[in-house]
C-alpha cells in the first residue's frame, strides 16, 4: 500500500471509485436475479392465487419502493441500510406464502382454516357457496386427512378445485348428512350394475352425465372406494348448466369416510 502511495501515478479518487464499484457489484447481481429470475415466478404465483397474492405482493412492492428511497436517505448509514435490505428481501419472499400455502400442506390439519381461507379468498373470489360448503372447522375425530387445493393454472380447459378427505365417527357422518341436506344437496342414485363399473383407466372416457364417476376421478378415489356402491352416499348441489362442475360430498358410514369436492 505504501508503494502505491509513493507512486506518482497513483490516484486516490480512482482507487476509491474502483473499491466502491466492487462493493456495489454484489447488490447489482441481486437486483438482476430479482428482475430476471424472481419476477416470472412472482407473476405465475399471482395468476394461480390472485386474490390473496394481490395483498401480499402489494406489501412486498411497497417495501421495494421504500428500499429505493432508503438507498438515497440512508446512503451514509450502512448498518441501517443493510437491515432495510434484509427486511425487504423477507417481504418479497413472503409474497409467495399464498402460493405455497395453496399448493402444499395438504396433510397438515393445523393449517386447514388458513388454507381454506386462502383458497376461498385467493382463488374463488370470496364466493359464499364455497364458504358454506367446506366445513368451518374439522371434527374432533379426523383421521387420514387430506385437503388439496388447486388454483387457476394457466393451461387449457383447467378448472380450479379443492377436495377434502378424512375419516371420522358415525355421529359426525350423520351430522354432515343432515347439514348438506339442509344446504340443498340431493342424494344421487348410484348405478350398481356391476357391468357398468368404471376403472381408473376409463376416466378420460367418462361422459358428463356419469357424475358419480366424474366425482371419483376429480377426488382421486381408488377403485375399492369407488365401487363400494352398498355404502357410498353421494349428495350433489347442482350449480349451472354443466352438472360436472357442481359441488358434492360423498359419505361412507361403513368406512367413516367423508369426501368433499368443490
Amino acid at each position: 500500500m505504501d508503494d502505491m502511495m509513493n507512486d506518482p501515478y497513483y490516484n486516490d479518487e480512482y482507487a476509491e471509485t474502483e473499491f466502491t464499484e466492487e462493493k456495489k457489484f454484489s447488490w447489482r447481481i441481486i437486483n438482476w436475479i430479482i428482475a430476471i429470475v424472481l419476477f416470472p415466478f412472482w407473476s405465475m404465483a399471482f395468476i394461480i392465487v390472485s386474490g390473496t397474492s394481490f395483498i401480499s405482493f402489494g406489501i412486498a412492492f411497497a417495501f421495494v419502493v421504500a428500499l429505493v428511497v432508503a438507498n438515497l436517505v440512508l446512503r451514509n448509514h450502512k448498518t441501517a441500510l443493510n437491515i432495510f435490505r434484509v427486511v425487504t428481501v423477507l417481504a418479497v419472499a413472503a409474497g409467495f406464502i399464498p402460493y405455497v400455502l395453496l399448493m402444499k400442506f395438504e396433510n397438515s390439519k393445523m393449517l386447514y382454516t388458513v388454507k381454506k381461507a386462502n383458497y376461498i379468498y385467493g382463488v374463488m373470489d370470496n364466493d359464499e357457496s364455497y364458504i358454506s360448503f367446506l366445513p368451518e372447522k374439522l371434527p374432533e375425530i379426523c383421521d387420514d386427512y387430506t385437503f388439496v387445493t388447486i388454483g387457476c393454472l394457466p393451461i387449457p380447459d383447467h378448472v380450479s378445485k379443492s377436495y377434502l378427505k378424512f375419516t371420522t365417527d358415525t355421529d359426525t357422518i350423520n351430522n354432515l348428512r343432515d347439514y348438506y341436506t339442509d344446504l340443498g344437496c340431493e342424494l344421487r342414485d348410484i348405478d350398481t350394475d356391476p357391468y357398468k363399473d368404471h376403472s381408473l383407466s376409463d376416466y378420460p372416457d367418462v361422459k358428463e352425465e356419469d357424475f358419480y364417476y366424474w366425482f371419483c376421478s376429480r377426488a382421486y378415489l381408488d377403485e375399492s372406494i369407488q365401487n363400494d356402491f352398498e355404502h357410498n352416499e353421494l349428495y350433489v348441489k347442482k350449480e349451472g348448466d354443466k352438472e360436472k362442475y357442481s359441488k358434492a360430498v360423498l359419505l361412507n358410514p361403513d368406512k367413516g369416510l367423508v369426501v368433499i369436492l368443490v
